[in-house]
């Protein structure tokens, strides 16, 4: 009876070609676009959860306080993880993380500018699962001056040959120092919060630069024991700080913590936003629950259309002697081979369009090789939402702009000179110097009103740049006016 009830629907189907097209079709399409749309979110929603301790992480915060304004970030100071590892053994283990920035990389085969190395300790490796190759993290990342790298990182600068003990040259802070790479490590994946492509020793950093406790530069991450609780030893390591550091003056740092899983999604409370955005996810969650339902109750009205036409069918049936359960048999058999049509269409559309969707979503919704179809990002309904956010007003002009970063020191010390005379050429509106792009401004300053009022003052993310800025990325005053070369107040020799 089942076989016969097989043979039967794909009878139909060959027959009515058509309805089965537009039924299963619509259903395939709103499964792919389902699937799409929670492959993206349980990509966004296992961000670092593949580390085999990961419910025993933490990552310190800190809170800077200028007057009676506090700012919160995730730098902390060089000596806190040494700290933790003196008076905490329910700390089994402290690292410290730190972005190198951009800084010129140079082979003999290569030269490059490379803004994706980290310094790290070799406990980074004790905490985080990154495999090295070639040399345990103790002795890889031990010594000043050595590094371990990826894969391709090796390729781009050695070639074929083997990496291990070959020598690069960076450049950190105005000099260039000879590293050695002392080992390979795994690139990381597309679900974690770190990316690199190559870990120098943290060592070097301390060995060329200030590591005192008014230094505040590095990530500070704990491996915790099993069982301990955070949140007690926060207050204690308050306390610890307190005791070596006394209450300060004029600049207090105060440090709580925050679990790895609560990192990428979780935030911090309201002080600190979350890097990954949970309220989108929400409405992704949302947006595809919400595809599913109306592409079963598409589905669902087709069949419901042809309840007459089916109706003589049936009838013949029971004339033959079929019984109510032959009749309801058929008819889940048909229904579950169009849903099984659906899910195999939907899967090929996923595959189909998967790369291209990784592509204009910024991230990896699955791993591995698939083929590209970018025309079914229509079908998918991405599209729109993509559009969106490239539309979306940033408050300043990013078409027909160029950004020329600069890097020689030499070039520096003649920026404004450079913009004038990329000013006089033909096709260039405005040219403008500034210390950074918008949307990625690093420099911190302590800000104080003076006036009467007694400001205590705060700390903000400063850009500087040349009047000529506003013309350039066409910014709009929310109130006030502009800085001008010729207004005697707005000179930089009057302070």
């Amino acid at each position: 009876m089942l076989i016969h009830s097989f043979r039967t629907t794909f009878r139909h189907a060959r027959r009515d070609a058509g309805y089965v097209l537009l039924n299963a079709g619509g259903l395939a399409v709103g499964l792919a676009a389902c699937l799409v749309i929670l492959m993206y979110v349980r990509t966004e929603r296992s961000v670092d959860r593949f580390h085999e301790n990961a419910d025993r992480i933490v990552r310190v915060w800190s809170e800077t306080t200028l007057g009676e304004t506090p700012n919160y970030g995730s730098n902390s100071a060089h000596p806190l993880a040494d700290l933790a590892r003196e008076r905490f053994p329910e700390v089994v283990a402290a690292t410290r993380t730190m972005g190198t920035g951009t800084t010129l990389v140079a082979s003999d085969q290569a030269k490059s500018y490379e803004s994706d190395i980290l310094f790290v300790e070799p406990s980074f490796h004790r905490i985080f699962d990154f495999d090295v190759q070639g040399n345990t993290p103790d002795a890889a990342l031990c010594a000043p001056f050595s590094m371990v790298v990826t894969p391709s990182f090796a390729s781009r600068f050695f070639g074929n040959a083997d990496p291990v003990g070959q020598t690069l040259t960076m450049n950190f802070w105005g000099a260039d120092y000879e590293f050695t790479v002392t080992g390979v490590v795994s690139p990381p994946g597309s679900k974690t919060r770190f990316t690199f492509s190559a870990l120098a020793s943290y060592a070097t950093y301390e060995y060329v630069s200030s590591t005192a406790w008014t230094s505040l530069n590095p990530d500070t991450w704990f491996l915790l024991g099993s069982g301990v609780d955070w949140r007690a030893l926060e207050s204690r390591l308050q306390a610890a700080v307190t005791d070596v550091v006394g209450d300060g003056d004029d600049v207090w740092y105060a440090y709580f913590m925050q679990p790895l899983s609560d990192v990428h999604l979780g935030g911090l409370g309201l002080l600190v936003p979350p890097e990954g955005n949970p309220d989108t996810l929400r409405m992704f969650s949302g947006i595809a629950i919400l595809i599913l339902l109306i592409a079963c109750a598409n589905y669902m009205n087709l069949a419901t259309a042809r309840g007459a036409e089916r109706g003589r069918e049936v009838g013949v049936r029971k004339v033959f002697g079929a019984g109510l359960w032959q009749v309801r048999l058929h008819f889940l058999v048909e229904a579950a081979a169009m849903t099984l049509m659906a899910m195999l269409a939907a899967a090929l559309l996923v595959e189909l369009a998967v790369g291209e969707i990784n592509r204009v979503a910024g991230t990896t919704l699955i791993d591995g090789s698939w083929m590209s179809g970018s025309m079914v990002l229509w079908i998918l309904g991405i599209r729109g939402q993509m559009t969106y956010l490239a539309d979306k007003d940033l408050g300043f002009e990013k078409e027909n702009v160029m950004f020329i970063p600069v890097r020689s020191n030499s070039d520096r010390e003649r920026l404004e000179e450079m913009a004038v005379q990329l000013s006089n050429v033909p096709g260039v509106v405005s040219a403008a110097v500034a210390s950074n792009v918008p949307r990625e401004i690093t420099q911190g300053h302590g800000v104080r009103v003076i006036d009467e009022r007694n400001d205590q003052g705060t700390i903000r993310r400063v850009l500087s740049a040349t009047p000529e800025f506003e013309e350039t990325l066409g910014l709009r005053m929310a109130a006030g006016t502009w800085f001008r070369k010729d207004r005697p107040a707005d000179r930089k020799d009057r302070y």
